[in-house]
């Protein structure tokens, strides 16, 4: 079940997006926010790493697969982020590790166009959505 899909340009702020898929997230489940809260790391991260590693525009999605939610962030520039060793000495470099700690999943895509990077966690969706996804 697709909850949000959403074009940006490089450079564009994640704030707006982040807002989108909260208000999309707390709407389809997990009224706890703990899903809602890691999701919107995991979004502020992979369009961050678009951001500051590419010369691509991107496309943030948000399913529901099974009892997951799939983010997915799409560029067109083919080269895979790579996950950096901490280091006290350089202000960033942590995001792909924030992803792994706090995803049950994650990994990256080829695409004919580029790549897509996507990260799952567990959600536990409202009665009336069970029967729609």
């Amino acid at each position: 079940m697709k909850l949000l899909r959403t074009p940006f340009v490089n450079g564009e702020a994640a704030g707006p997006m982040r807002q989108a898929a909260g208000d999309v997230l707390r709407s389809a489940g997990d009224a706890s926010g703990n899903v809602v809260d890691d999701a919107l790391l995991v979004i502020s991260e992979l369009v961050q790493n678009v951001n500051q590693h590419t010369r691509s525009d991107g496309v943030l999605s948000i399913d529901v697969v099974g009892n997951d939610v799939l983010i997915q962030v799409t560029d067109h520039d083919p080269a895979p982020p790579r996950p950096q060793a901490p280091d006290g000495h350089r202000a960033g470099g942590r995001g792909l590790l924030l992803v792994a700690a706090v995803a049950t999943g994650w990994g990256v895509r080829r695409t004919s166009q580029g790549k897509t990077v996507w990260a799952r966690l567990p959600i536990t969706l409202h009665e009336d959505l069970l029967s729609s996804a």
